[in-house]
Protein backbone atom coordinates (compact mmCIF):
# COMPACT_ATOMS: atom_id res chain seq x y z
CA UNK A 1 0.00 0.00 0.00
CA UNK A 2 2.97 2.56 0.56
CA UNK A 3 4.45 1.93 -2.93
CA UNK A 4 1.07 2.50 -4.27
CA UNK A 5 0.69 5.65 -2.63
CA UNK A 6 4.44 6.90 -3.68
CA UNK A 7 3.61 5.86 -7.32
CA UNK A 8 0.55 8.14 -7.21
CA UNK A 9 2.26 11.12 -5.27
CA UNK A 10 4.92 10.63 -8.04
CA UNK A 11 2.42 10.65 -11.12
CA UNK A 12 0.59 13.61 -9.99
CA UNK A 13 4.07 15.47 -9.21
CA UNK A 14 5.07 14.97 -12.65
CA UNK A 15 1.98 15.80 -13.99
CA UNK A 16 1.72 18.70 -12.59
CA UNK A 17 5.50 19.94 -13.15
CA UNK A 18 4.95 19.47 -16.74
CA UNK A 19 1.95 21.55 -16.74
CA UNK A 20 3.20 24.19 -14.37
CA UNK A 21 6.45 24.58 -15.92
CA UNK A 22 4.45 25.29 -19.48
CA UNK A 23 2.42 28.35 -17.84
CA UNK A 24 5.72 29.77 -16.35
CA UNK A 25 7.14 29.37 -19.89
CA UNK A 26 3.82 30.84 -22.03
CA UNK A 27 3.74 33.62 -19.01
CA UNK A 28 7.41 34.60 -19.56
CA UNK A 29 7.47 34.48 -23.42
CA UNK A 30 3.94 37.10 -23.58
CA UNK A 31 5.48 38.85 -20.66
CA UNK A 32 8.82 39.66 -22.60
CA UNK A 33 6.87 40.44 -25.99
CA UNK A 34 4.71 43.17 -24.45
CA UNK A 35 7.16 44.35 -22.25
CA UNK A 36 9.19 44.50 -25.37
CA UNK A 37 6.42 46.64 -27.70
CA UNK A 38 5.48 48.69 -24.57
CA UNK A 39 2.35 47.91 -24.34
CA UNK A 40 1.07 49.08 -21.38
CA UNK A 41 -1.90 46.11 -20.37
CA UNK A 42 -3.13 43.03 -21.61
CA UNK A 43 -5.25 40.30 -21.09
CA UNK A 44 -4.71 36.35 -23.23
CA UNK A 45 -6.87 33.69 -22.74
CA UNK A 46 -6.69 30.36 -24.43
CA UNK A 47 -9.59 28.08 -24.16
CA UNK A 48 -11.62 25.26 -25.93
CA UNK A 49 -15.24 24.69 -26.70
CA UNK A 50 -15.96 24.61 -22.98
CA UNK A 51 -13.24 25.31 -20.82
CA UNK A 52 -10.06 27.94 -19.92
CA UNK A 53 -6.57 26.22 -21.09
CA UNK A 54 -4.52 29.64 -20.37
CA UNK A 55 -5.54 32.82 -18.79
CA UNK A 56 -2.96 35.74 -17.44
CA UNK A 57 -3.33 39.57 -17.28
CA UNK A 58 -0.47 41.88 -17.68
CA UNK A 59 0.22 45.37 -17.09
CA UNK A 60 -2.02 48.51 -16.17
CA UNK A 61 -6.01 49.56 -17.30
CA UNK A 62 -4.67 52.34 -15.66
CA UNK A 63 -1.35 53.73 -15.25
CA UNK A 64 -1.93 56.86 -13.40
CA UNK A 65 -3.69 55.14 -10.79
CA UNK A 66 -1.20 52.11 -10.83
CA UNK A 67 -4.53 49.46 -11.74
CA UNK A 68 -3.65 46.49 -13.09
CA UNK A 69 -5.78 44.27 -15.93
CA UNK A 70 -7.61 42.15 -13.89
CA UNK A 71 -10.77 39.58 -14.66
CA UNK A 72 -12.90 42.96 -14.51
CA UNK A 73 -10.84 45.21 -17.31
CA UNK A 74 -13.42 46.31 -19.74
CA UNK A 75 -11.29 46.88 -23.29
CA UNK A 76 -12.85 48.51 -25.88
CA UNK A 77 -13.05 45.44 -29.02
CA UNK A 78 -12.55 47.67 -31.83
CA UNK A 79 -13.39 46.14 -35.01
CA UNK A 80 -14.28 42.47 -33.44
CA UNK A 81 -17.78 44.62 -33.05
CA UNK A 82 -18.54 43.51 -36.63
CA UNK A 83 -19.25 39.66 -36.18
CA UNK A 84 -21.61 40.84 -33.60
CA UNK A 85 -23.71 42.37 -36.54
CA UNK A 86 -23.14 39.41 -38.83
CA UNK A 87 -24.83 37.11 -35.97
CA UNK A 88 -27.71 39.54 -35.90
CA UNK A 89 -28.12 39.71 -39.54
CA UNK A 90 -28.22 35.83 -39.42
CA UNK A 91 -30.42 35.49 -36.54
CA UNK A 92 -33.25 37.76 -38.89
CA UNK A 93 -32.42 35.39 -41.97
CA UNK A 94 -33.69 32.53 -39.55
CA UNK A 95 -36.58 34.49 -39.04
CA UNK A 96 -37.36 35.22 -42.24
CA UNK A 97 -36.89 39.03 -41.61
CA UNK A 98 -33.89 39.54 -43.84
CA UNK A 99 -32.60 37.90 -47.02
CA UNK A 100 -29.01 38.27 -47.78
CA UNK A 101 -29.36 38.56 -51.26
CA UNK A 102 -31.92 41.22 -51.65
CA UNK A 103 -31.48 44.82 -52.68
CA UNK A 104 -31.06 46.79 -49.14
CA UNK A 105 -33.42 49.76 -50.62
CA UNK A 106 -36.16 47.23 -49.51
CA UNK A 107 -35.64 47.62 -45.98
CA UNK A 108 -34.70 51.50 -46.53
CA UNK A 109 -37.56 52.41 -48.26
CA UNK A 110 -39.63 51.40 -45.33
CA UNK A 111 -38.88 54.22 -43.04
CA UNK A 112 -38.26 56.79 -46.11
CA UNK A 113 -34.64 56.76 -46.44
CA UNK A 114 -33.11 57.48 -49.74
CA UNK A 115 -32.25 54.69 -51.46
CA UNK A 116 -28.58 53.31 -51.56
CA UNK A 117 -26.89 53.80 -55.28
CA UNK A 118 -23.21 53.56 -56.49
CA UNK A 119 -23.25 56.82 -58.32
CA UNK A 120 -20.91 55.52 -60.75
CA UNK A 121 -22.73 52.61 -61.34
CA UNK A 122 -26.60 53.68 -60.44
CA UNK A 123 -28.19 50.23 -62.04
CA UNK A 124 -25.68 47.68 -59.77
CA UNK A 125 -27.91 46.50 -56.65
CA UNK A 126 -26.03 46.39 -53.28
CA UNK A 127 -26.94 43.71 -51.52
CA UNK A 128 -26.84 42.86 -47.09
CA UNK A 129 -24.20 40.22 -48.38
CA UNK A 130 -22.44 43.09 -50.10
CA UNK A 131 -22.24 44.68 -46.97
CA UNK A 132 -20.96 41.77 -44.90
CA UNK A 133 -18.38 40.76 -47.48
CA UNK A 134 -16.89 44.51 -47.87
CA UNK A 135 -17.74 44.26 -51.37
CA UNK A 136 -20.32 46.84 -51.66
CA UNK A 137 -17.77 49.44 -53.20
CA UNK A 138 -18.14 51.67 -50.09
CA UNK A 139 -15.13 53.71 -49.01
CA UNK A 140 -13.85 56.51 -47.07
CA UNK A 141 -10.70 58.25 -46.79
CA UNK A 142 -8.62 58.56 -43.66
CA UNK A 143 -9.83 62.30 -42.77
CA UNK A 144 -13.48 61.87 -42.87
CA UNK A 145 -12.66 58.53 -40.83
CA UNK A 146 -10.49 60.64 -37.94
CA UNK A 147 -13.13 63.12 -38.03
CA UNK A 148 -16.04 60.54 -37.34
CA UNK A 149 -14.27 60.01 -33.75
CA UNK A 150 -15.57 62.49 -30.72
CA UNK A 151 -15.36 62.85 -27.09
CA UNK A 152 -16.84 59.97 -24.59
CA UNK A 153 -20.55 59.35 -25.79
CA UNK A 154 -20.96 62.58 -28.36
CA UNK A 155 -21.26 60.44 -30.88
CA UNK A 156 -25.17 59.43 -29.73
CA UNK A 157 -25.76 63.23 -30.78
CA UNK A 158 -25.98 61.66 -34.45
CA UNK A 159 -28.03 58.37 -35.36
CA UNK A 160 -26.90 56.07 -37.79
CA UNK A 161 -29.59 56.94 -39.72
CA UNK A 162 -28.31 60.49 -39.83
CA UNK A 163 -24.67 59.11 -41.00
CA UNK A 164 -25.81 56.98 -43.89
CA UNK A 165 -27.94 60.16 -45.14
CA UNK A 166 -25.19 62.83 -44.61
CA UNK A 167 -21.98 60.43 -45.94
CA UNK A 168 -24.27 58.03 -48.65
CA UNK A 169 -26.70 60.38 -50.34
CA UNK A 170 -26.14 63.22 -52.68
CA UNK A 171 -26.57 66.95 -50.77
CA UNK A 172 -25.22 64.98 -47.18
CA UNK A 173 -22.87 67.04 -45.28
CA UNK A 174 -20.17 64.55 -45.65
CA UNK A 175 -21.13 63.01 -49.03
CA UNK A 176 -18.66 62.88 -51.92
CA UNK A 177 -18.36 60.55 -54.99
CA UNK A 178 -15.22 59.83 -53.33
CA UNK A 179 -16.99 57.71 -50.99
CA UNK A 180 -17.50 55.34 -53.49
CA UNK A 181 -14.56 53.10 -55.26
CA UNK A 182 -14.45 52.76 -58.95
CA UNK A 183 -15.19 49.27 -58.73
CA UNK A 184 -18.87 47.57 -59.63
CA UNK A 185 -20.32 46.36 -56.84
CA UNK A 186 -19.44 42.74 -55.78
CA UNK A 187 -15.92 42.51 -57.70
CA UNK A 188 -13.64 44.21 -55.18
CA UNK A 189 -12.88 43.75 -51.13
CA UNK A 190 -12.56 47.00 -49.64
CA UNK A 191 -12.55 46.41 -45.94
CA UNK A 192 -15.25 49.27 -44.67
CA UNK A 193 -16.43 50.63 -41.12
CA UNK A 194 -19.05 52.66 -43.43
CA UNK A 195 -20.29 49.54 -45.44
CA UNK A 196 -20.74 47.53 -41.75
CA UNK A 197 -22.61 50.29 -40.32
CA UNK A 198 -25.16 50.71 -43.07
CA UNK A 199 -25.78 46.50 -42.49
CA UNK A 200 -26.40 47.59 -38.86
CA UNK A 201 -28.46 50.13 -40.13
CA UNK A 202 -30.65 47.39 -41.16
CA UNK A 203 -31.32 45.31 -38.89
CA UNK A 204 -32.05 48.38 -36.67
CA UNK A 205 -34.99 49.19 -39.57
CA UNK A 206 -36.25 45.49 -39.93
CA UNK A 207 -36.51 45.23 -35.96
CA UNK A 208 -37.73 48.37 -35.20
CA UNK A 209 -35.18 48.74 -32.15
CA UNK A 210 -32.17 50.28 -31.98
CA UNK A 211 -29.03 48.33 -33.02
CA UNK A 212 -27.12 48.46 -29.42
CA UNK A 213 -30.56 47.54 -27.81
CA UNK A 214 -30.80 44.42 -30.04
CA UNK A 215 -27.86 43.70 -29.41
CA UNK A 216 -28.20 43.42 -25.65
CA UNK A 217 -31.44 41.94 -25.96
CA UNK A 218 -30.78 39.06 -28.28
CA UNK A 219 -26.68 38.21 -27.96
CA UNK A 220 -25.85 39.47 -24.61
CA UNK A 221 -28.05 39.13 -22.34
CA UNK A 222 -28.68 34.78 -23.29
CA UNK A 223 -24.71 34.55 -23.43
CA UNK A 224 -25.11 36.38 -19.80
CA UNK A 225 -22.51 38.98 -20.77
CA UNK A 226 -23.78 41.69 -18.49
CA UNK A 227 -20.31 44.07 -18.24
CA UNK A 228 -20.72 45.15 -22.18
CA UNK A 229 -21.91 48.26 -24.08
CA UNK A 230 -21.10 50.52 -26.59
CA UNK A 231 -21.97 53.76 -24.82
CA UNK A 232 -19.92 54.37 -21.79
CA UNK A 233 -23.44 55.52 -19.54
CA UNK A 234 -24.04 51.40 -20.87
CA UNK A 235 -22.18 50.66 -17.42
CA UNK A 236 -22.65 50.75 -14.08
CA UNK A 237 -20.00 53.27 -11.96
CA UNK A 238 -18.40 50.37 -10.08
CA UNK A 239 -18.20 49.36 -14.42
CA UNK A 240 -17.12 52.32 -15.22
CA UNK A 241 -13.78 51.86 -12.60
CA UNK A 242 -12.49 48.71 -14.58
CA UNK A 243 -12.79 50.51 -17.88
CA UNK A 244 -9.08 50.11 -19.91
CA UNK A 245 -7.25 53.40 -20.78
CA UNK A 246 -5.76 53.69 -23.97
CA UNK A 247 -2.47 54.44 -24.47
CA UNK A 248 0.32 55.47 -26.75
CA UNK A 249 4.10 54.85 -26.19
CA UNK A 250 6.50 57.93 -26.57
CA UNK A 251 3.99 60.38 -28.23
CA UNK A 252 3.73 63.26 -26.55
CA UNK A 253 0.46 65.52 -26.86
CA UNK A 254 1.47 68.13 -28.67
CA UNK A 255 2.46 65.64 -31.69
CA UNK A 256 -1.00 64.03 -31.04
CA UNK A 257 -2.71 67.31 -30.91
CA UNK A 258 -0.86 68.12 -34.18
CA UNK A 259 -2.51 65.01 -35.73
CA UNK A 260 -5.95 65.82 -34.73
CA UNK A 261 -5.49 69.47 -36.07
CA UNK A 262 -4.67 68.12 -39.42
CA UNK A 263 -7.35 65.50 -39.76
CA UNK A 264 -9.58 68.43 -37.97
CA UNK A 265 -10.81 65.77 -35.20
CA UNK A 266 -13.14 67.58 -32.71
CA UNK A 267 -10.99 65.53 -29.89
CA UNK A 268 -8.26 67.40 -27.68
CA UNK A 269 -8.34 64.45 -24.72
CA UNK A 270 -4.89 64.06 -24.47
CA UNK A 271 -2.53 64.27 -21.09
CA UNK A 272 1.45 63.52 -21.30
CA UNK A 273 2.35 61.07 -18.09
CA UNK A 274 5.43 58.98 -16.94
CA UNK A 275 5.45 55.69 -15.20
CA UNK A 276 7.36 55.12 -12.33
CA UNK A 277 9.87 53.62 -14.58
CA UNK A 278 10.38 56.43 -16.34
CA UNK A 279 8.44 55.88 -19.60
CA UNK A 280 6.54 58.23 -21.66
CA UNK A 281 3.41 57.70 -22.12
CA UNK A 282 0.25 59.62 -23.75
CA UNK A 283 -2.95 58.59 -21.97
CA UNK A 284 -6.02 59.04 -24.52
CA UNK A 285 -9.51 60.05 -23.23
CA UNK A 286 -12.19 57.73 -23.59
CA UNK A 287 -13.73 58.74 -26.84
CA UNK A 288 -16.37 57.12 -29.19
CA UNK A 289 -17.21 57.64 -33.05
CA UNK A 290 -20.31 58.15 -35.05
CA UNK A 291 -19.83 54.74 -37.19
CA UNK A 292 -19.98 52.46 -33.37
CA UNK A 293 -21.41 49.56 -34.86
CA UNK A 294 -18.60 48.49 -36.60
CA UNK A 295 -15.77 48.70 -33.69
CA UNK A 296 -17.15 50.24 -30.19
CA UNK A 297 -18.41 47.65 -28.25
CA UNK A 298 -16.48 47.48 -24.89
CA UNK A 299 -16.42 44.00 -22.42
CA UNK A 300 -14.24 41.59 -20.65
CA UNK A 301 -12.13 39.27 -22.27
CA UNK A 302 -14.05 36.76 -20.03
CA UNK A 303 -16.99 37.71 -21.63
CA UNK A 304 -15.70 37.40 -25.07
CA UNK A 305 -14.58 34.23 -24.35
CA UNK A 306 -18.42 33.11 -23.94
CA UNK A 307 -19.33 35.13 -26.81
CA UNK A 308 -16.55 32.86 -29.02
CA UNK A 309 -17.45 29.49 -27.65
CA UNK A 310 -21.22 30.00 -28.36
CA UNK A 311 -19.68 30.16 -31.99
CA UNK A 312 -17.13 27.69 -31.52
CA UNK A 313 -20.43 24.86 -30.50
CA UNK A 314 -21.82 25.93 -33.65
CA UNK A 315 -24.32 28.70 -32.25
CA UNK A 316 -25.03 27.42 -28.67
CA UNK A 317 -24.06 28.73 -25.43
CA UNK A 318 -22.56 26.51 -22.79
CA UNK A 319 -25.80 27.15 -20.80
CA UNK A 320 -27.47 25.36 -23.89
CA UNK A 321 -29.01 28.94 -24.87
CA UNK A 322 -28.84 28.69 -28.79
CA UNK A 323 -28.25 32.18 -30.65
CA UNK A 324 -27.71 30.81 -34.18
CA UNK A 325 -28.01 27.37 -35.66
CA UNK A 326 -25.40 25.31 -37.02
CA UNK A 327 -26.28 26.09 -40.62
CA UNK A 328 -26.10 30.39 -40.05
CA UNK A 329 -22.19 29.69 -38.69
CA UNK A 330 -21.67 27.50 -41.52
CA UNK A 331 -22.85 30.64 -43.76
CA UNK A 332 -20.92 32.54 -41.72
CA UNK A 333 -17.82 30.12 -41.64
CA UNK A 334 -18.02 29.92 -45.84
CA UNK A 335 -15.37 31.53 -47.76
CA UNK A 336 -17.72 34.31 -49.79
CA UNK A 337 -15.02 36.21 -51.13
CA UNK A 338 -10.95 35.62 -51.52
CA UNK A 339 -8.73 38.09 -50.88
CA UNK A 340 -4.83 38.79 -49.96
CA UNK A 341 -3.04 39.07 -46.83
CA UNK A 342 -3.27 40.01 -44.40
CA UNK A 343 -6.96 38.58 -44.93
CA UNK A 344 -6.62 35.40 -46.04
CA UNK A 345 -10.44 34.91 -47.32
CA UNK A 346 -13.66 36.76 -45.93
CA UNK A 347 -16.63 34.84 -44.14
CA UNK A 348 -19.62 37.23 -43.23
CA UNK A 349 -17.98 39.81 -41.58
CA UNK A 350 -15.37 37.13 -39.77
CA UNK A 351 -12.18 36.19 -42.00
CA UNK A 352 -10.18 33.45 -42.06
CA UNK A 353 -6.11 34.52 -41.54
CA UNK A 354 -2.74 32.82 -41.56
CA UNK A 355 -0.20 32.69 -38.47
CA UNK A 356 2.88 30.63 -39.56
CA UNK A 357 6.03 30.07 -37.13
CA UNK A 358 8.54 27.40 -38.33
CA UNK A 359 6.92 24.25 -37.52
CA UNK A 360 3.65 24.97 -38.04
CA UNK A 361 0.84 26.40 -40.15
CA UNK A 362 -2.43 27.97 -38.37
CA UNK A 363 -5.35 29.16 -40.55
CA UNK A 364 -7.86 30.74 -37.81
CA UNK A 365 -10.76 32.24 -38.33
CA UNK A 366 -12.29 35.11 -36.38
CA UNK A 367 -11.91 38.98 -35.92
CA UNK A 368 -9.11 41.82 -35.24
CA UNK A 369 -8.97 45.10 -34.21
CA UNK A 370 -7.05 48.27 -34.31
CA UNK A 371 -8.28 52.23 -33.03
CA UNK A 372 -6.68 54.47 -30.86
CA UNK A 373 -5.10 53.18 -28.01
CA UNK A 374 -6.69 49.55 -28.81
CA UNK A 375 -5.30 46.20 -30.35
CA UNK A 376 -7.23 43.25 -30.35
CA UNK A 377 -7.47 39.47 -31.60
CA UNK A 378 -9.95 37.00 -31.19
CA UNK A 379 -9.66 33.41 -33.62
CA UNK A 380 -10.08 30.36 -33.13
CA UNK A 381 -8.52 27.17 -35.23
CA UNK A 382 -11.39 25.58 -36.89
CA UNK A 383 -9.21 21.80 -37.13
CA UNK A 384 -8.57 21.87 -33.59
CA UNK A 385 -11.29 24.35 -31.56
CA UNK A 386 -8.73 25.90 -29.66
CA UNK A 387 -9.09 29.67 -29.22
CA UNK A 388 -7.44 33.02 -28.33
CA UNK A 389 -8.57 36.81 -27.70
CA UNK A 390 -6.00 38.88 -26.72
CA UNK A 391 -7.10 42.26 -26.12
CA UNK A 392 -4.87 45.21 -25.14
CA UNK A 393 -4.48 49.31 -24.87
CA UNK A 394 -1.43 49.41 -27.41
CA UNK A 395 -1.76 51.54 -30.41
CA UNK A 396 -1.41 51.59 -33.87
CA UNK A 397 -2.09 54.87 -34.76
CA UNK A 398 -0.12 57.20 -33.91
CA UNK A 399 3.57 56.30 -34.78
CA UNK A 400 4.27 53.91 -37.80
CA UNK A 401 7.73 52.45 -35.92
CA UNK A 402 5.94 51.30 -32.90
CA UNK A 403 2.81 50.15 -34.73
CA UNK A 404 5.31 47.34 -36.66
CA UNK A 405 6.35 46.30 -33.56
CA UNK A 406 2.84 46.30 -31.72
CA UNK A 407 1.90 43.93 -34.83
CA UNK A 408 4.54 42.01 -34.68
CA UNK A 409 3.98 41.02 -31.14
CA UNK A 410 0.59 40.01 -31.65
CA UNK A 411 1.71 37.93 -34.54
CA UNK A 412 4.44 36.13 -32.31
CA UNK A 413 1.94 35.99 -29.17
CA UNK A 414 -1.06 34.68 -31.08
CA UNK A 415 1.23 32.18 -33.69
CA UNK A 416 2.87 31.03 -29.95
CA UNK A 417 -0.03 30.49 -28.07
CA UNK A 418 -1.49 28.19 -31.37
CA UNK A 419 1.73 26.06 -31.47
CA UNK A 420 1.54 25.63 -28.26
CA UNK A 421 -2.13 24.52 -27.25
CA UNK A 422 -2.95 22.90 -30.70
CA UNK A 423 -0.65 20.26 -29.17
CA UNK A 424 -1.65 20.19 -25.95
CA UNK A 425 -5.04 20.50 -24.58
CA UNK A 426 -4.52 21.17 -20.11
CA UNK A 427 -7.39 22.83 -18.81
CA UNK A 428 -6.90 25.83 -16.68
CA UNK A 429 -8.36 23.26 -13.75
CA UNK A 430 -5.54 21.37 -13.77
CA UNK A 431 -3.15 24.48 -13.91
CA UNK A 432 -3.40 24.63 -10.06
CA UNK A 433 -1.00 23.59 -7.73
CA UNK A 434 -4.25 23.29 -5.36
CA UNK A 435 -6.20 20.87 -7.63
CA UNK A 436 -3.23 18.42 -7.73
CA UNK A 437 -2.82 17.88 -3.91
CA UNK A 438 -6.55 17.72 -3.96
CA UNK A 439 -6.31 14.80 -6.23
CA UNK A 440 -3.47 13.52 -4.37
CA UNK A 441 -5.19 14.39 -0.95
CA UNK A 442 -7.99 12.19 -1.86
CA UNK A 443 -6.85 9.39 -3.27
CA UNK A 444 -4.37 8.82 0.00
CA UNK A 445 -7.80 9.05 2.08
CA UNK A 446 -9.20 6.37 -0.24
CA UNK A 447 -6.60 4.28 0.02
CA UNK A 448 -6.47 4.74 3.85
CA UNK A 449 -10.26 3.69 3.87
CA UNK A 450 -10.00 0.45 1.88
CA UNK A 451 -6.60 -0.34 3.69
CA UNK A 452 -8.87 0.28 6.86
Amino acid sequence: MMYLKLFLFTIFNCFYVEVYSSYSTTTEFIGNEINHAHIAGASVIVFDRSNILYQKSFGFESIENKKLISDQSIFLLASISKTFIAIAAMQLVEQNKLNLDSDVNIYLSTVNLSKLHHPLYPNDIITMKHLLTHTASITIDTRTQFSLISPYDNYTKTTIRQLYSNYLIPGGSLYSKNNWLNSTVGTEYHYSNMGTTVAALIIEIITSISYDNYIRKNILEPLDIQDASYALSGFSDEQKIHLVQPYAYNVTKNEAIGLTTLFNIDFDGFEDIVDDNGTKWLHISLFGYLDWPSGLLRMSALSLVKYLQMFMNNGTSLNKVKILNSQSVALIRQVHFSISPPFMSSGLLWSYENYTSQSQNHIVFGHHGAVVGTRTAMFYDPLTNIGVILLSNADTVFNSYQTKIVEQTFNNIITHLFDYYNKHNHSEAIQSYPFIVGLYLISFFLLEAIAF
